[in-house]
């Protein structure tokens, strides 16, 4: 016996013609299979639609927001080290463009050495400060917009100071021409 379009009727959820549903009556009386497959279904359409909606468990929102909080500071923490290690990468580029251009005046494995040395040095120092910064971001996390707003304006008035210095330094090694 053929079950369609009986079938498809009974799980579709658009209504059928009237002539459509007598058929499917006259189907569902004759047919124990689809007879079964209606009654199955009409159980699953009455158990879903008497089952409680599980509720989350106690402090599951406060626990996802603690979550969210936890994550965004650690979003925040990798943004800055990313901004410190430009900023770091920018300074290291500077220097070694400073060691290039003074290489010529100083004597070449004394030059390295001193490069060396003040990179140290350097590094050294800014790990201090980068520490310096983690504790102070760690017990006010409020300076965190507030120094990088800061360090925007300080950086565009530090990149003005060397375009400016790099310039006077041009200007001194330029050949000074002879008024005749």
């Amino acid at each position: 016996m053929s079950h369609q379009p009986f079938e498809k009727w009974l799980f579709s959820d658009e209504p059928i013609d009237p002539e459509e549903s007598e058929a499917l009556e006259v189907h569902l009386n004759q047919c124990e299979q689809c007879r079964e497959l209606s009654t199955a279904l009409d159980q699953v359409y009455e158990t879903i639609s008497t089952v409680k909606t599980p509720e989350p468990s106690p402090g599951f929102t406060q626990r996802w927001h603690q979550n969210l909080a936890a994550y965004r500071e650690k979003q925040q923490e990798r943004r800055i080290w990313f901004f410190i290690l430009g900023l770091f990468t920018i300074a290291s580029l500077i220097l070694l463009s400073l060691f290039f251009i003074n290489l010529s005046n100083f004597n070449e494995s004394y030059a390295l050495g001193r490069f060396i040395a003040n990179v140290s040095l350097i590094a050294a120092r800014f790990n201090n400060l980068l520490n310096i910064a983690r504790s102070i971001t760690r017990a006010f996390p409020i300076l965190i917009p507030v120094s990088l707003t800061f360090g925007v304006g300080l950086l565009s008035v530090s990149f003005a100071l060397m375009i400016t210095w790099f310039s006077s330094i041009i200007s001194l090694y330029q050949p000074v021409q002879e008024r005749g």
